[in-house]
Formats: structure tokens, sequence, C-alpha cells
């Protein structure tokens, strides 16, 4: 969705100036018209945020936590428009924050959240928006995302895991490497002094 730079009036005259993101211009025109704003330039620019933050992978830990916020939403019965536009407004990660805003923007004309998730494919793993997709197929979202979250906290563990895991045997493997040339140089420095 573009984002739009337009330049406006309101009821008294005084001009007001900003940028929207709008499907077309005529939309653009009718969304300020509702806050009694109206329309006298537009001009189309780049993408938005959602947008170009889609590239971006997103940290794992705020998948993890935004897997579990849209199964508590969906599962109190929220819509997912509200429960996301809530979330956007709480949230302190700018990245996360502008992926949520089009999510939103892309279900409001019609996508579902799979769909608007799924042209994110740099923020959201293929494996989640599978999920996403059989729950909306089932009508239990909310247990899908749960699911999300509990693989992507399992494989968060994992990674962890594997790291720690590693990290002893590095610092073996350096500290046995020193210790022999340590000795060599001894060794080799004995040799000379023999000479």
């Amino acid at each position: 969705m573009p984002v739009y730079q337009y330049k406006a009036r309101d009821r008294a005259g005084k001009q007001v100036s900003g940028s929207v993101n709008a499907a077309s211009e005529d939309d653009l025109a009718s969304a300020l018209q509702q806050q009694d704003i109206f329309l006298t330039s537009a001009r189309a620019g780049g993408q938005d945020k959602a947008q170009r933050a889609s590239g971006k992978r997103l940290p794992l830990s705020q998948l993890i936590a935004f897997c579990y916020q849209v199964q508590t939403i969906t599962a109190a019965g929220v819509s997912i428009i509200e429960g996301l536009e809530s979330l956007a407004e709480d949230n302190q990660s700018p990245a996360l924050m502008a992926v949520m805003k089009g999510l939103v923007a892309d279900i409001k004309q019609g996508a579902t959240l799979s769909e608007a998730m799924e042209r994110r494919r740099g923020a959201f793993p293929d494996l989640v928006v599978s999920l996403v997709q059989a729950g909306e197929a089932t009508g239990r979202l909310d247990m899908a995302m749960g699911r999300a979250g509990d693989y992507l906290r399992w494989w968060s563990d994992t990674r962890s895991a594997l790291i720690q895991a590693t990290i002893y045997p590095g610092i073996l493997m350096m500290a046995v490497g020193g210790l022999v040339l340590l000795m060599l140089t001894f060794m080799f420095a004995s040799q000379v002094s023999l000479v």
C-alpha cells in the first residue's frame, strides 16, 4: 500500500499536511473527509514502514511474543483488527509495530491474517504462516498461534542449547592449542640456547 504525502484544508481553512497509507487517492480523500479535512493535493510516495520492514527478519523473542499475544486476542473473541491495532500501539519495537500496522492495513482491505503475513515473508517464517493458514481453515486460529509460539520457543531454546554446547569445546580447543604452542616455543627456545 503506497504512502501518500498530502496537503489539505480543515473546516476553518487552515492548511494541514501529512502522510497516510491508502490504497488510492480516492480512499485517501474519503479517509480525510471523515476527519473533516478536505484534500487539496496528494503525491504517492514509496512503500510504508511495514513493507520496508518486511524484508527484515524480526528477532525470535518478538515473534514468540507476537504469537502468544495474537493467541490471547483471538481466544478472547476480540476482532483481529482491533487486537492488532491495540498491540501496535502498545509495542516498543518499531519494526514489529510497523509490521503489525501493515497486517492491519491488509486485513482491512480483505486479506486474511495468513495472506497478510505471507506478504511479509521476511518477518514471518514459512512454518508460522502455514500454521496460521491451518488455524483459519479449521476456525481455531488461537490454537494455531499457540502452537506457532510453542514451536518458536522450542527453536529458540534448542538454538541456545546448541550455542552453549559448542562454547565449552571451543574454549577447551583454544586452551589446548595455546598450550601446544607454548610448549613448542619453549622447546625451540631451549634447542636454540644449546647451540
